[in-house]
């Protein structure tokens, strides 16, 4: 006897799970109606309705047009984003990137030399740490007297520290970039030339 209520406790049990189971696979079947139903969708729609409309390239090409207040180099692939400091000798470096005195600037044309740090006194986006890995037709910009000027890279090379000669200035429109190589060392130094891409809407 009490075997087979044993038995029929079980079948009730079984019963029961399958019920709901089968209920269960039927609802979820129509779930996105019911949602719809109670108003779960229209609230995830007002939630969206209140992001801003502009998308993020929108965003991003608006603050790129954006133009830094002060004298500045920027190279995206190697995340420098450092200013460029007036200096009449190296002590300048401690602050940012040194134009050469001697050199001219992205308004006038000409030879613009900027040299910075590799590795002393600071890290980070204010040395030109990575600079080995610039390559050719890579875009360098320079914000100048609150204008962007953008240049591209055509040549790469490895010079003795008394080639002055990279300093001199040019008929083209140009700006030189070096620094201390071998990492770690002042052996000789990396030149990185680009030349400054033309029609440039912020010239005038």
């Amino acid at each position: 006897m009490i075997r087979l209520k044993f038995l029929r406790v079980v079948a009730l049990t079984i019963s029961v799970i399958v019920t709901i189971l089968a209920g269960f696979i039927i609802v979820h079947r129509y779930f996105p109606a019911i949602v719809n139903t109670v108003g779960i969708e229209g609230e995830v729609e007002g939630i969206t309705n209140q992001l801003p409309k502009e998308t993020p390239t929108v965003v991003v090409v608006e603050a790129q047009s954006q133009i830094p207040q002060d004298n500045r180099i920027v190279i995206s692939k190697i995340a420098v984003d450092a200013p460029i400091v007036e200096g009449i000798d190296e002590s300048a470096l401690l602050n940012g990137m040194w134009r050469r005195p001697n050199s001219s600037t992205p308004d006038k044309g000409g030879n613009t030399v900027i040299t910075g740090h590799r590795f002393l006194y600071t890290t980070g986006p204010n040395t030109f740490f990575n600079l080995d890995k610039i390559t050719v037709d890579d875009i360098i910009a320079v914000y100048w007297e609150g204008k962007e000027y953008d240049y591209m890279v055509y040549e790469i090379t490895i010079v003795n520290p008394d080639r002055i000669d990279i300093e001199e200035n040019t008929n083209e429109s140009i700006l030189t970039l070096y620094t201390c190589t071998p990492l770690w060392t002042s052996k000789t130094r990396l030149v990185i030339k680009a030349i400054l891409q033309l029609p440039n809407p912020n010239l005038h």
